[in-house]
């Protein structure tokens, strides 16, 4: 079911006029160009008289501050297997500043998302993922492409263990070309973790090929000559991710993180 209610009135603005509609009902199917779109709903808006909301402010603050402390709560655990959200918030404060951030998986990239604002906001083109195209298998490419870029940057990812495996091959091009301080972070819940989701969810728990093995992606990072470590403690999270920044190498941590629904 839709999150809006049934008065809601819908727009769609596209530059082609087969999509207006297509996903779903609207009210209004504007064919434009956004850019162009955007300016003139700008003028238009100076023209309206300014309505005093602060009550309906003041009732979404307090909504957001209650959706950050639900999602902390779970953050702040030191439970094993290790909760996602733990990962993802040990990750966001270890990282530099201006680091660059990828993200790539289903259900890591949710968590991730959910947390990313949280904290101070990120310099332009900083954080890099595809979840708008549907990909997985990116961070890899990411990585050595923002390393490559950006030298002098850190460059550190955050990914599912079933998407890192698409492209794991690809560790041995940043060994190759010497990249350092480029850190790959593995949520490894040893699962299809959005389609097991769905499988609970929509079909009674009849789980069908979901299910991934133990892999030690630790071991075959180090086989293509990165550092590699795996991380079962919560509290070793952060030192993990400091000697994968001091060992003069791309590196790799595996961690293990528990399955849940996000």
């Amino acid at each position: 079911e839709p999150f809006w209610n049934n008065s809601q009135k819908m727009i769609q603005v596209d530059i082609d006029s087969t999509i207006i509609g297509r996903a779903k009902p609207i009210t209004i199917g504007i064919v434009s160009d956004c850019k162009q779109f955007l300016r003139q709903i700008l003028e238009e808006a100076k023209k309206t008289q300014k309505v005093e909301q602060r009550d309906w402010l003041d009732v979404l603050a307090k909504s957001k501050q209650g959706y950050i402390s639900s999602i902390m709560k779970k953050a702040v655990k030191d439970k094993v297997p290790i909760n996602p959200q733990r990962l993802v918030k040990d990750v966001l404060e270890f990282m530099d500043e201006d680091a660059i951030f990828i993200s790539d998986g289903g259900d890591i990239t949710c968590y991730t998302i959910e947390q990313i604002n949280f904290y101070k906001p990120r310099p332009p083109l900083s954080y890099l993922q595809a979840v708008g195209m549907g990909h997985l298998g990116t961070s890899v490419g990411y990585g050595i492409g923002a390393k490559l870029a950006k030298p002098d940057k850190q460059v550190i990812s955050i990914s599912g263990d079933g998407s890192f495996m698409m492209n794991i091959q690809d560790l041995e091009t940043a060994v190759r070309l010497g990249l350092s301080n480029l850190i790959f972070v593995i949520a490894n819940n040893s699962a299809w973790g959005m389609l097991k989701s769905g499988q609970k969810l929509f079909v009674d728990k009849h789980y069908l090929d979901v299910d991934l093995p133990n892999f030690d992606y630790a071991k075959c990072a180090e086989g293509f000559g990165c550092y590699g470590e795996v991380v079962t403690d919560p509290n070793e999270i952060k030192p993990a991710l400091e000697r994968a920044k001091n060992s003069g190498k791309p590196a790799v941590i595996d961690v293990k993180t528990t399955w849940t629904i996000p």
